[in-house]
């Protein structure tokens, strides 16, 4: 099985112009798996992507973002939490950014489904030991 770091290595997307959000660290910190990487990039980044014609543009959530199978890019997380944001304030793991736990908690807390509070929950417990 690939993990998420080969998984989001192979898109080969510029180091510092990314943050892997949702639960991806979930999986990096082996947790439980996911099987969808969501990003939020850089605006150049973005556009650039999004001329690129290798992503569907979509409006989801009230704003744009690019599909393209199981990866979902995004401009923000929400108005709190922009790239300058995410990218400042990200946890690697082996060479790849995601979204610090704090961030994580915090949307999947608005969010509140049972798979969101699973995750709090495995965060809480990781974070605590």
């Amino acid at each position: 099985m690939t993990s998420i770091i080969e998984k989001v290595k192979a898109l080969g997307l510029p180091v510092g112009e990314y943050v892997v959000i949702g639960s991806g660290l979930l999986d990096a910190w082996g947790l439980r798996q996911s099987h969808d990487i969501d990003f939020v990039v850089s605006a150049r980044l973005f556009e650039e992507l999004r001329s690129s014609g290798q992503y569907e543009v979509e409006e989801k959530y009230d704003g744009e973002v690019l599909l393209s199978g199981d990866i979902e890019i995004w401009p923000g997380w929400k108005s709190d939490a922009g790239f300058d944001t995410l990218i400042q304030s990200a946890v690697e793991v082996d060479g790849v950014r995601f979204a610090h736990p704090d961030i994580i908690i915090k949307r999947k807390t608005e969010r509140g489904s049972e798979k969101d509070l699973n995750d709090i929950r495995l965060l809480k417990e990781y974070l605590a030991k």
